[in-house]
C-alpha cells in the first residue's frame, strides 16, 4: 500500500517532529527494508520497480 499511496516523507518528517517521535522514522525505514522484492507482482508493480522505489524511499527516509 505504501508503495501506491503518494506517501510524502516530507510530511512524515514534520508530523514526527510535531509530535516528538524521531524513532518511528527508523522504525518505517525497519519496515521497508523487509519488504521482499519477490512480492512485487502481488502489489501489482515490477521487480525492478519496487527495486527502484525502496532504494529512493529509503535514501530519502535518511534524509529525515
Amino acid at each position: 500500500m505504501l508503495v501506491h499511496s503518494g506517501f510524502s516523507t516530507k510530511r512524515y518528517s514534520g508530523i514526527i517532529s510535531a509530535i516528538k517521535r524521531e524513532d518511528l522514522v527508523k522504525e518505517l525505514g525497519k519496515e521497508v527494508a523487509l519488504f521482499d522484492l519477490k512480492d512485487a507482482a502481488y502489489i501489482g508493480i515490477d521487480f525492478n520497480e519496487l527495486a527502484k522505489w525502496k532504494k529512493k524511499f529509503l535514501g530519502e527516509l535518511k534524509k529525515i
